[in-house]
């Protein structure tokens, strides 16, 4: 059971909430960032408004603490950083559009590498889709277009978009990594603890490429047929 915090713990925690906005947007205002809401009355908050705002979301709900709590625990500011580093990645990887369907997901990508360090990024489905409400991406429901049948189909893509995310955080430019849908595939099982084939990496691959993507898989080239 959370106990209560001091008046003196809300204060501090308030006093150290302006000090770090301040510092956030003063990172964050150069790079002109906005992201758009759908559970906040707000139109449009900056990148670092919308980091914290996450970041509110994803400790509220694990913890059930209050938002003044949460913001007054020790791990607030990596949390709000790691947030915005991963809203920072998901704009230099360029638009994603996810549609979750009833028989699975298609995710297109348009991708350019960023030119910054990222933190490791571990993404998982219900972070994943708390962050997606905050900065606008729908997942829509009820479509049935392009999207392949099978179990687990959305929480591969998932976990492939944040293996794809920690490549980038590497600053692996194209060409630069050997065989990416085995790269993907470690990462995945890295972070998950679970399996996924490199066939089926390489299939997620392709038809994100044929949408825009433009990481080239060495694996497939390498097994092409020569002119």
């Amino acid at each position: 059971m959370a106990q209560p915090l001091e008046q003196w713990q809300v204060e501090e925690a308030r006093a150290r909430q302006r000090e770090e906005r301040e510092n956030l947007e003063r990172r964050c205002n150069p790079l002109g960032i906005i992201a758009s809401s759908k559970i906040k009355p707000k139109a449009t908050y900056l990148a670092t408004e919308a980091a914290e705002t996450t970041a509110e979301i994803v400790l509220t709900n694990r913890t059930g603490l209050t938002v003044i709590e949460v913001r007054a625990r020790e791990d607030w500011m990596s949390v709000v950083d790691n947030h915005l580093d991963t809203l920072h990645a998901m704009l230099a990887l360029g638009r994603i559009d996810a549609i979750h369907a009833e028989n699975g997901s298609r995710v297109n990508v348009t991708a350019h590498h960023p030119s910054w360090g990222l933190t490791e990024l571990a993404i998982t489905r219900s972070d994943f889709e708390k962050f997606a409400r905050v900065v606008g991406i729908e997942f829509e429901r009820n479509r049935n277009k392009d999207v392949h049948s099978g179990q687990g189909q959305y929480d591969s893509m998932i976990n492939i978009i944040g293996a794809l995310y920690q490549l980038a955080a590497a600053n692996k430019q194209a060409g630069q990594v050997r065989g990416i849908a085995s790269n993907v595939a470690k990462l995945v099982s890295q972070r998950t603890g679970g399996s996924i084939d490199p066939k089926t990496v390489r299939r997620y691959l392709s038809e994100a490429k044929e949408n825009g993507f433009r990481v080239e898989d060495e694996d497939s080239r390498e097994n092409a047929d020569p002119a």
